[in-house]
């Protein structure tokens, strides 16, 4: 399971078509070949799924990153992956692959 190439399917299926629209549009912005920008903003009315949008984004970009970056464990939480499983599945695979992203 840690050697297997992280895809970002799991994070991108729960997406609404307006949500994963703005997920495509941020990346290729973020990554894209055209005039790539360094950062980004996502604004909009309240409770249209901005924090869905940004999990979204950062799939992709683990996805895009993973054979180019390296990965290294850093927990930003007190929680251990076991108990985050039971919360948000896909953030304790993520925390056990432990990625960083650049």
């Amino acid at each position: 399971m840690a050697n297997e190439r992280f895809r970002a399917d799991a994070a991108l299926a729960p997406l609404k078509v307006f949500q994963r629209r703005t997920v495509d549009y941020v990346f290729d912005r973020l990554y894209g070949d055209d005039d790539p920008v360094s950062q980004f903003l996502v604004a909009d009315e309240v409770g249209l799924g901005k924090t869905m949008v940004a999990r979204g984004v950062i799939a992709r970009m683990i996805e895009h990153l993973w054979d180019s970056t390296e990965r290294i464990c850093q927990s930003a939480s007190n929680r251990d992956p076991v108990s985050a499983s039971k919360i948000d599945p896909l953030g304790a695979e993520l925390a056990r692959r432990c990625v960083v992203l650049m």
